[in-house]
């Protein structure tokens, strides 16, 4: 059902969108001041509560602050994983009964009200209420196509000062496959950022950047703060100018 549904997400040009020139990166700070505070237009609870009603009429900004800041909720955290294996076996069949639909789908939504904007998720609720042919599949597809410009807005994920920021490490794969690339298995850490290598393509793309602060923040609270440390860095900072001088090289 996986593959099948690949042909059914939204197409972005990627092109287009690194035509830009200012990015909008986030700044916790400053989404802390706004979501929190009850007179704003991007106060959480209110976003959330829109969200999860499948309002079609959020703007861009407002899914920008409600995907980062999910980060800022107390009850957040980065390595939350959807272990439903029941439900893992059905959305991965050819063709699912209607019965095994509609189990999904139940599970799925209880999972995203605890995580709404969890990306992956998202995406298999959206395909699953398309093969029920269910008048939210639209109101979904709308959702998550909010939530992904707004992260591709923050970067071009060209370099490491201009990665795309995610949330989580899932989110960097599930972006990949939205814009079309395959991963070659090759992943390298430049605290805070991931690079991912991706298989030949077209646009001769080689890899791709993707700052998971947040994440790293999440695990290194988790951690005891092991992850921020000044030798962590220095030692990250070091091995990313060393692969950055070698890839310059093979390009000459």
């Amino acid at each position: 059902m996986k593959q099948f549904c690949i042909s059914l997400i939204f197409l972005f040009s990627f092109w287009a969108l690194h035509a830009q020139e200012d990015f909008m990166v986030p700044d916790y700070e400053q989404i802390a001041q706004l979501i929190d505070d009850p007179q704003s237009d991007y106060f959480y609870p209110k976003l959330l509560a829109a969200f999860q009603n499948r309002d079609t009429s959020l703007t861009l900004l407002d899914y920008y602050y409600l995907y980062y800041g999910r980060t800022l909720q107390d009850d957040w955290i980065s390595m939350t994983r959807f272990d439903d294996e029941e439900t893992r076996a059905i959305l991965n069949k050819e063709a699912p009964t209607k019965e095994e639909l509609l189990t999904a789908k139940k599970v799925l939504s209880s999972y995203l009200n605890e995580n709404p904007v969890d990306l992956e998720r998202l995406y298999d609720l959206m395909i699953v209420t398309k093969m029920l042919e269910d008048p939210d599949y639209e109101k979904l597809r709308i959702q998550l196509q909010g939530l992904i410009v707004a992260i591709l807005q923050t970067g071009d994920g060209l370099s490491l000062e201009t990665a795309f920021h995610v949330n989580k490490i899932s989110d960097e794969y599930f972006l990949l496959a939205i814009l079309g690339f395959n991963i070659d298995g090759s992943q390298s850490l430049f605290y805070p950022c991931d690079y991912l290598e991706v298989a030949e393509n077209e646009e001769g793309i080689e890899g791709l950047y993707f700052n998971a602060q947040q994440h790293f923040n999440s695990l290194s609270k988790a951690l005891g703060g092991t992850l921020s440390s000044s030798a962590h860095k220095k030692k990250k900072d070091k091995k990313r100018k060393k692969k950055e001088k070698k890839r310059k090289k093979k390009k000459e």
